[in-house]
């Protein structure tokens, strides 16, 4: 199948969505800081959680779902109490804004006690959640980040959505390597991808998604009516497993920041049916789990640093699987590329700049021209 794109130029994007969302009555600084959320997220090849999610964030917006102007800070605990956690309040506002103060925070009370984490409440979709244990490679520290997400993820053994995909990342810094990056939803496929899928009439394989009727099915949109499943979906493939890192991921991200959980999540976009909670039962909001460690704490900086070097040289030295599609790479490789590939510009799937088209006319935002417009073969 032939796919068309549009070569942007990631400053112009930057440009054009924090006008976008500034349109809302976004601040500023608040507007730039959650585009650089998603320009991280294609920079590292993962368009899914990048801008053609600009649109999600538009329509809740203009819904008056999501408040322009938050004033998040720690309702409990924090470094003000003398400690190195707390619960982060988002006061509703753009998760892409709300998850990376939060985050700074953590990283500042991981510098002081040495290690730190951060729960988060009353947010909403926090973006790709590497962006956030990336801020913690910058500092020489191992960051890890959590999200509850729309629930879309049937458990294992049922075909009904009760978890979000509920992503998680954990970075560890190297020496002269970049790193260690590991980024995963916890079922088999984020919903990005399906949406990349129906937007490219490309269908999914058989193991990503339900239909309605609880039936293994290849096609995307028929998987986004039924329901997700759990990493490793079946019980031949350690489906369980997928359910049991979903479980971690509520407990902390919701059950103890006190957000909404499970089938009670808010939706991410317009396009999903909503989930009323029971009063006085379910927290608030979509929740974040954020956490630091100053690896100085532990031990020399240096010396661990070479170890994560020495990890990845002997990692890539083993024996490549027979496998013609599974290339050897160490979690985080193949971002690392794409961020060389990426540095200046990035490809644009031509369904995503017709969003942009129509963003710019409701708002008077000009979108401006691409570098180059081409098509190219993209194998099923």
């Amino acid at each position: 199948m032939r796919l068309r794109y549009h070569n942007y130029e990631r400053e112009v994007l930057r440009e054009f969505g924090s006008r976008i969302l500034q349109t809302f009555d976004v601040p500023k600084a608040d507007a730039e800081l959650a585009v650089r959320v998603l320009d991280c997220a294609d920079s590292r090849g993962h368009p899914s959680h990048g801008c053609q999610r600009l649109d999600a964030y538009y329509g809740k917006l203009k819904a008056g779902e999501i408040n322009p102007r938050p004033n998040p800070r720690f309702v409990s605990g924090g470094p003000e109490r003398g400690l190195a956690g707390g619960t982060f309040d988002g006061d509703n506002g753009l998760g892409l804004v709300v998850a990376p103060k939060a985050n700074e925070a953590c990283l500042e009370m991981a510098d002081r006690f040495g290690i730190a984490g951060v729960t988060v409440r009353n947010s909403n979709h926090f973006g790709t959640a590497a962006f956030y244990p990336l801020m913690a490679l910058k500092r020489g520290m191992i960051g890890q980040a959590m999200t509850t997400s729309t629930p879309l993820v049937a458990p294992f053994g049922g075909n009904q959505k009760f978890f979000g995909t509920d992503a998680f990342a954990t970075g560890f810094p190297g020496k002269t390597e970049r790193g260690l990056m590991s980024d995963m939803a916890t079922s088999v496929a984020a919903v990005g991808k399906m949406e990349i899928c129906i937007r490219a009439g490309l269908p999914i394989p058989d193991c990503w998604a339900f239909d309605a009727e609880g039936n293994p099915t290849t096609d995307p949109a028929a998987g986004r009516q039924g329901a997700l499943r759990p990493a490793g979906a079946d019980r031949a493939h350690a489906g369980h497993k997928g359910t049991c890192l979903a479980t971690v991921v509520q407990g902390l991200c919701g059950m103890l920041a006190g957000a909404a959980w499970g089938p009670f999540t808010p939706r991410f976009t317009m396009a999903y049916e909503s989930f009323d909670p029971p009063p006085g039962v379910i927290g608030v909001g979509t929740g974040h789990y954020l956490q630091a460690w100053k690896v100085s704490a532990y031990r020399d900086p240096d010396e661990f640093g070479e170890q994560v070097d020495q990890f990845i040289d002997l990692y890539m030295k083993v024996r490549p699987s027979i496998a013609a599609d599974e290339e050897l790479a160490y979690p985080g490789l193949v971002e690392w590329r794409s961020e060389e590939r990426y540095a200046v510009h990035i490809p644009v799937m031509q369904q995503v700049v017709d969003s942009f088209r129509q963003m710019s006319k409701e708002t008077g935002i000009p979108l401006p021209d691409s570098l180059e417009v081409y098509e190219e073969t993209v194998k099923q």
